[in-house]
């Protein structure tokens, strides 16, 4: 079975998402702060009247951004959440084939848990992320929830 991925580097490193789970990418909006916020934690923004929660990948892994003029926000969605991931570059979409993927022990309490499978191509390894890690973040959890009822006239 094959499943097409975007691909996005973050710090130098390269990363993956399952192209079902994104909503859309957009470019870096306007953030507000929310006070009393984990780091990882940009703030929030105004997407055609949706308040979205911006999660800076870089901080939340403890990796170093390298920001670039092609710094994006991919936009994922996973169970009744919409969050906003802001990556350093994209890179492509791909097809990989099952026997591609190598899937990780994930057990939740492992630090590496927001690792679901790894793709070696040649060279270089991509990390597909597991969004559930993300979205189980209590902090993110509740932001999202408060303002996620928000609408933006």
């Amino acid at each position: 079975m094959e499943s097409e991925i975007i691909e996005f580097l973050v710090g130098g490193e390269r990363f993956a998402l399952y192209l079902a789970d994104v909503f859309e990418v957009v470019k870096p909006p306007t953030i507000s702060p929310v006070p009393f916020t984990p780091d990882y934690i940009v703030g929030i923004f105004n997407l055609r009247g949706q308040v979205l929660t911006l999660l800076d990948l870089a901080k939340k892994l403890g990796i170093e951004s390298r920001p670039s003029s092609e710094q994006a926000v991919v936009i994922f969605e996973y169970e009744d959440y919409r969050i906003g991931m802001q990556v350093d570059h994209l890179d492509k979409v791909s097809t990989v084939g099952s026997d591609e993927l190598q899937a990780c022990k994930n057990d939740g309490e492992s630090k590496y848990s927001f690792v679901r499978g790894t793709i070696r191509s040649g060279s270089q390894m991509t990390m597909i992320l597991d969004l559930k890690a993300f979205v189980d973040d209590v902090e993110l959890k509740q932001i999202n929830d408060h303002f996620s009822r928000s609408e933006v006239a």
